[in-house]
């Protein structure tokens, strides 16, 4: 997995709840793997070991990227 997790954790600390940052490429392979299971984000995001949030909003910024006028929920289109 191409993720960075710097160490934050020294003799005299206790262990600090570290933000993973995962690189453009990994981005990518994630959401066309969702893309390719159906779209089945929590099941896609269990078996890459990612919260579900995570890829979701990857899938989001995906899309509106490829569709920006796009609205981002069918309750958000107006009438």
């Amino acid at each position: 997995m191409n993720e960075t997790t710097p160490s934050t954790t020294t003799a005299n600390s206790p262990a600090k709840r570290v933000r993973r940052q995962y690189d453009t490429a990994f981005k990518q392979s994630a959401v066309a793997h969702c893309q390719r299971h159906g779209g089945d984000v929590k099941r896609t995001a269990q078996e890459l070991g990612l919260n579900h949030w995570t890829l979701r909003d990857w899938m989001q910024a995906e899309r509106d990227k490829h569709h920006p006028n796009w609205p981002a929920s069918p309750n958000s289109a107006t009438s």
